[in-house]
This record gives C-alpha cells, sequence and structure tokens, in this order.
C-alpha cells in the first residue's frame, strides 16, 4: 500500500534537517578554533599597542615632572583620539590597573640601581590568564623601548602574578629571554 504524500515529505523535511545541522556542526568544529586563534593574536597586538602609546607618554616633560598616580591617570593623559580606541577597558583596585581585552596593564616605576628613589617609567602587560605556552608579556619603557618575552616561567597570569621585572637595564633584561620590539611601520 502505498504511503501518504504527506508521511514522505514529513522524512524528507526531517532528512534535510538532519543533514543541515551535520553541516553547521561540521563548520562550527572547523572555525572554532580559527577564530580563538584570530582573536587571541588581536588581544595580544591589542595590548602590545596600548603598551606602545602608554610607553610614548615617558618622553613628555610633562609627565617626567609630575608622573601620574596609577595607571589609570596614564591612560587619561592620552590624547582624547588614542583613548577612544582604548576606552573599554575595566578599573582594578581603583586604576592601579587596567584590564582591557585579556590582558591587565599597569603603570610601575623600577629602580635602576640600589636606592633609587625616583625609578623608571614603565608599562606592563600580562595576560589575564594563561591560556597556553607562549602567550607574551609586554613592558613598555618610552616611545623607542618596547620588550616582548613569550615564555616566562612559571607564566604571569592573572591580577596576582604579574610579570616580575627586576632592572630596567636592557641588557639584563635581554639575558633574561625580553627581546626588543622594532617600532611600527610609518611610525
Amino acid at each position: 500500500m502505498p504511503q501518504p504524500i504527506q508521511s514522505r515529505l514529513g522524512r524528507v523535511k526531517s532528512l534535510d534537517l538532519a543533514i543541515l545541522i551535520g553541516i553547521v556542526a561540521v563548520v562550527v568544529i572547523v572555525s572554532l578554533p580559527r577564530l580563538s586563534d584570530f582573536a587571541r593574536r588581536e588581544n595580544e597586538a591589542d595590548a602590545e599597542r596600548m603598551v606602545r602609546r602608554l610607553a610614548r607618554l615617558f618622553d613628555e616633560e610633562s609627565v617626567l615632572s609630575s608622573p601620574p598616580a596609577n595607571t589609570l591617570a596614564l591612560f587619561e593623559r592620552l590624547p582624547r583620539e588614542s583613548r577612544r580606541q582604548f576606552e573599554d577597558q575595566t578599573l582594578v583596585e581603583n586604576g592601579r590597573v587596567l584590564l582591557r581585552h585579556g590582558y591587565f596593564f599597569e603603570f610601575v616605576r623600577l629602580p635602576s640601581f640600589e636606592g633609587d628613589t625616583q625609578g623608571v617609567l614603565a608599562v606592563r602587560a600580562w595576560p589575564e590568564r594563561a591560556s597556553r605556552a607562549g602567550t607574551p608579556v609586554f613592558l613598555g619603557f618610552s616611545g623607542t623601548a618596547l620588550l616582548r618575552h613569550d615564555s616566562l616561567d612559571p607564566p604571569p597570569a592573572g591580577l596576582q602574578s604579574p610579570p616580575p621585572i627586576g632592572t630596567p637595564q636592557m641588557m639584563a633584561l635581554r639575558a633574561q629571554g625580553w627581546s626588543l620590539l622594532p617600532a611600527p611601520a610609518g611610525e
């Protein structure tokens, strides 16, 4: 006895739906790792840009003569156009640290010799959480000195474990694995 037309159409629709769900599942499985890698690379590039912009401020006489109290105060000294590019951050510990796109940013003073009360101005950035080995951390001293480290041990992650920086001396930092990043093209 032949089946009613409506029953065969119902099975075809169910089969089409199952095939469509299967195709969507394959696309998602293939795309997620690539999207995750893309987001990670973009967050790293964004952290590098922000450290570079904040560290450029150290070349200005106003910052040297009257250093900011914390990271937020340093950030607020950026020109308005630059601040707009980085406005979606979260204040942590009353502005001592900023969190943006998975990276913490902190303005610090590093003594250049024992007993140095002034210190060298620096900005460091490290990941909010360690998602993989080789997640970079950044350290900026001025508009010309931006460093990157890809393999600190233990890897810094989280507010309570910023990258340790014992000295601002370039030779010592390079010996510890920090590499100097060239200025981007066009600057």
